[in-house]
Order: structure tokens, then sequence, then C-alpha cells
């Protein structure tokens, strides 16, 4: 047995010609909301390029997952079943090692020990019957370098200018001793020396692993021949070796085509709307959330519900729409502080006829209510004549527009009633009034009239009676204002 460094050939295999019409491929689309994926299949073709790459875990095969931050529609070109003749010549191996070569074989004599020699891995089935020929390579650790293990051996041709053709392979790989090898070797395909693609062998292939199907799209551009190669990429880290199987290795013009998919990244704009922005303490506000369906609003607001904020803050609403998806937004709503109005009064309690001094502060502007006993209505100072008990409010305005009310009550005391003349003070000048009015009537017809206060009996006539009853009054009240 010859010391073999790197691959060998062991037949085994049969493939069949497609001549499949060209088809059409169908992929889906989808909506996602925005962080999520979703799984985008092709079916009606055997191979699959996808652009751009943006978003998708890869830019092959059938299936991919994609997960766009936007809305993105993606290219699929796809190639049908080959619809044109195999230009591979014995690609299932089933004529043995004729019309290919690879490296380091120096002779078929090596070839016929080894095959014999390694008959035990007769196992593995080939990839139709199960009983006939396909091509196994050894890489060993010996090898150090990258090796082909497979290549046409007469350039096929004619090839028909700028057309698709297909390369396809089976592979089978058992890892040799160290199963769940990391990093092991990677096979590339080149066509007239350019890559046209690579295949990395998993980690944990063995020979229990199933046959895999890898294949490219190649156009041919201005190429009217095509030398293809099937090359293994040594790798230092891969110590054990391993064994590659081969089958069905098939090259064939194709149809091709391209259609699209969309993956709709559901954003909802949603807006955060508050009935007002600024409003001053005390004041309701209503938050109303647009854009979606439903909607949550952080510090326990409902929407659509009014609301007393208690100081300024800012409020997140999350809205939801029909597809489940959300988005947040936010609104600011400022609380003004109310002014700390106060109101004082020079007297508090005042007789009939007189006057008292209010005067506001803590504010910028004041109104005053009622205003009809008041000199003015607005002002930090009015002068309050009420006849009778009365309660005064005063509203002040800040400088930053919100206004704060407060009230002040003036008691007033009536006169006292041996006080004829109203002067506040009871004196012989009110005795003097009432002997005038003597034999005067219907005085209850004025009353708080002069002529009126003189009929202190309140009998309808001012007479001598009323002058005795003030003249005692005098002596007890004489000085005083009120009553």
């Amino acid at each position: 047995m010859k010391n073999i460094y790197a691959f060998f050939v062991l037949t085994i295999f049969n493939i069949i010609g497609l001549n499949a019409q060209c088809i059409v491929a169908t992929v889906n689309s989808a909506t996602i909301c925005s962080g999520s994926s979703a799984t985008l299949t092709a079916s009606g073709a055997s191979s699959y390029a996808w652009s751009p790459s943006t978003g998708l875990n890869t830019t092959i095969g059938a299936s991919v997952i994609a997960n766009p931050s936007v809305t993105t529609t993606y290219t699929i070109t796809y190639a049908g079943n080959a619809n044109g003749s195999e230009l591979v010549n014995n690609g299932d191996f089933e004529q043995g090692y004729s019309g290919f070569t690879f490296d380091n074989i120096s002779n078929a004599t090596e070839v016929s020990e080894d095959s014999i020699a390694h008959g035990k891995w007769a196992y593995y089935a080939d990839h139709t019957t199960g009983n006939g020929n396909y091509l196994i390579a050894y890489h060993w650790r010996t090898a150090t370098t990258d090796r082909i293990i497979w290549q046409n051996i007469t350039s096929i041709s004619p090839l028909d200018a700028n057309k698709n053709y297909l390369f396809s392979y089976w592979i089978k790989s058992d890892l040799g001793r160290a199963p769940n090898i990391a990093n092991p070797d990677y096979l590339e395909v080149f066509i007239n020396n350019q890559s046209v693609g690579t295949y990395q062998i998993p980690s944990n292939f063995n020979n229990q692993s199933p046959w895999t199907n890898i294949s490219f799209n190649w156009n041919s551009l201005s190429y009217t021949t095509a030398t293809i190669q099937i090359k293994t990429h040594y790798n230092s880290s891969n110590v054990n070796g391993g064994i590659i199987l081969l089958d069905d290795i098939s090259f064939r013009k194709t149809c091709s085509n391209i259609t699209t998919a969309t993956v709709i990244v559901d954003i909802p704009v949603v807006t955060a709307n508050a009935s007002s922005n600024t409003v001053c303490a005390g004041t309701s506000v209503t938050l109303m959330g647009g854009g979606a369906s439903t909607y949550t609003w952080t510090g326990g607001v409902s929407n659509g519900v009014s609301f007393t904020p208690s100081n300024t803050k800012t409020y997140t609403v999350t809205g939801t729409d029909a597809n489940g998806c959300s988005n947040k937004a936010t609104t600011q709503v400022t609380v003004k502080a109310l002014p700390t109005v106060s109101v004082t009064a020079s007297i508090n309690s005042i007789c009939a006829s007189h006057s008292t001094t209010l005067t506001a502060s803590g504010a910028s502007n004041y109104t005053w209510s009622p205003s009809s006993s008041l000199n003015t209505s607005t002002g930090v100072t009015v002068t309050a004549s009420p006849t009778v008990t009365t309660t005064y409010t005063v509203t002040g305005a800040g400088t930053n527009g919100c206004a704060n009310t407060t009230m002040i009550t003036v008691i007033v005391k009536p006169l006292n009633i041996y006080d004829i003349n109203g002067d506040g003070v009871v004196d012989p000048t009110d005795g003097t009034i009432l002997t005038s009015h003597y034999n005067q009537t219907d005085c209850q017809c004025h009353p708080g009239d002069c002529i009126c206060r003189s009929d202190i009996n309140q009998d309808g006539t001012v007479n001598v009676s009323d002058y005795l009853i003030w003249l005692g009054g005098w002596v007890a009240n004489q000085g005083r204002y009120c009553n």
C-alpha cells in the first residue's frame, strides 16, 4: 500500500440528465414589525440568488430569513432545472476514471490499490441508486496546500455566449477520526480560473449525513469553452484530515429569470397629542394618541380621558396597529404655577356710609368683584363702600398668564339710631335736626333719610315723643359712630 498524501478516487454512481422546460419561480412576500424577521421561501427552480443582501442571513438558497429595518424589495434571480444537454463527461463516475483529473494521483495502479484497500467503506451509498460509483477524496494531515479534487480533462465546448449555465454537484463528507472539527476544509468551484462559489463543509458532517446538492449559476459572457475545477482549501487547524465524496457533477445551460419579494416593515407612525401642552396648575388636559389602533400611556393616563397634571411631565404613548406592530411617541405637558394672591383691608368693619381700602398683592394684574360698591374694578388698590356686609373676590394674574383668586369680607355695621344726620357721631346736632322735623309724616316712604331717621320710634310721625327718646339715647350713646 503506497502512502498517498492528498486525494484518491473510488468510483460509485449514476446521474440522470434533465430536460425540463423553463419554469416560473414563486416566492412569498411578508409584513413584519420593526425588529422582527420573516422567512421568505422560493419554489419552482433549482437555484436562487437574492439581492440586496441587506437584512438577509444568506443570499443563496431557496429560503432566507429577512429582517430589514425598512421596507425592502428583494430581487431573486433563479435558474430552473437545466434544460440544456449534459456537458460533463462521466459526471456520475460510472465510466470509472475517464473524463476528469485531480491532484496527486500519479497513476492508475495507486488508485486501484487504494480502492481495494479501502473497500471497507463500501457502506457509503451513492447519490441515486445506492450501488453506483462516486468519487472519494482523502485529505490527510500531511497535505499542506489546496488541492484540485475534480477537473474536466477536455474543455467543455462549444458554449453559447452570454447564456446562463448551472454547475452542480452532490457532496457527502466524513470528517475523519474527530467529529465536530472546528474550521473544517471548504470547497470552491472555478470556471475558467474564476471563482463562482464556495461551500463550507459543516463541522458536524459525518457518514450519517445525507447527500447535499451544491449548485452555482454562471453566465458565459464571451466564453465559448469552460474548464471547471473543484478545489479543497487546506485548513491548518484541521489536523485530522477528512473524506469528501462527490457524485453527479453536472454542467448544463439553464433557463433563468428574476422575481421579487417585498418585506414590508410595518412601523406605525404614532403621534402623541395633548389638548394643551402648557396649562396652569389645576387645569385638566386630555391626551390622545394617533396613527394606530390602541394606545397605552405612561403616568396612569387613559387615552382620551381628561386628567389634571400636578407638575410638568413628559408622557409616552405606545400605539399598536391592526398588525400588532407598535411604535412610541412622546408629548410634554408643562404645568405653570399659580400666583399666590393675598388681600388686606385698611378697616375690616365699617359703619354704613363709610369706606375702606382694599389692597391686593402676589400677582401683576387684579380684577375685583362685585364692583357695584367699589370705586374701580381693577388695580392693586380699590375703595369699598358697601352698605351691607360684602365679600369681595380679587383675581390676580401672574406674568406667566396664570391666575388665582382670594376673598375678603368687609363687615358693615348699621348706624346708631341716635345719629340722625349720619355723620357717625351722636351729638346735639342730631337733636336739633330732629326738632326741625316735628310734625313731618310718611317718612316710612323714604327709609334712611334724615326725616325717617328722626322718626326714632318709627310711628310715621316725627314729634316730641321721638325727641324724648333721642334725648335719653344721646346721654348713653353720645360720641358713638355705629351700633
